[in-house]
């Protein structure tokens, strides 16, 4: 569920809003669409949710505080994107300004550090919520 909401509002609105704001940057932008930003915001959503068992796994390999966890999570996430997106367009090229490649690679690239945070941060405070309210229901049974 951490991942599917931080893939929402991280990846899907966080991404839009990137792409909007880099398209500003060039000198003829991209059109506005409703459907595309629904396209983003869900892509956004599924690409989180996938991906969020990955912060299981790398909790239980490496004994890490939630936001280094989170981190690693994000990272491993940005992997996982640029070789999945990189297999599925073939690694074509891109065609536009250099600025504009490497103004989007570091955003993108904290996009998703930001995103494994928040993931990792929603994940460690749910945990924590369900650890009390089993806690509070094993006092109520004793």
């Amino acid at each position: 569920m951490s991942g599917a909401i931080s893939g929402l509002l991280v990846l899907g609105l966080g991404g839009r809003i990137l792409m909007r704001a880099l398209a500003f940057t060039l000198e003829e932008g991209p059109a506005f669409t409703i459907v595309g930003s629904l396209e983003v915001l869900a892509l956004g959503t599924i690409w989180g949710a996938l991906t969020a068992p990955l912060l299981v796994l790398i909790r239980r390999c490496a004994t890490a505080r939630t936001r280094t966890a989170g981190l690693l999570h994000g990272v491993a996430v940005l992997a996982l994107a640029i070789v999945t997106s990189l297999l599925v367009t073939g690694g074509g090229d891109i065609v536009a300004p250099r600025l504009f490649i490497v103004l989007g690679a570091i955003l993108f690239s904290l996009l998703f550090l930001a995103h494994g945070v928040k993931v990792a941060a929603l994940s460690a405070r749910w945990s924590a919520s369900a650890g009390d309210a089993a806690q509070d229901a094993d006092w109520r049974h004793e």
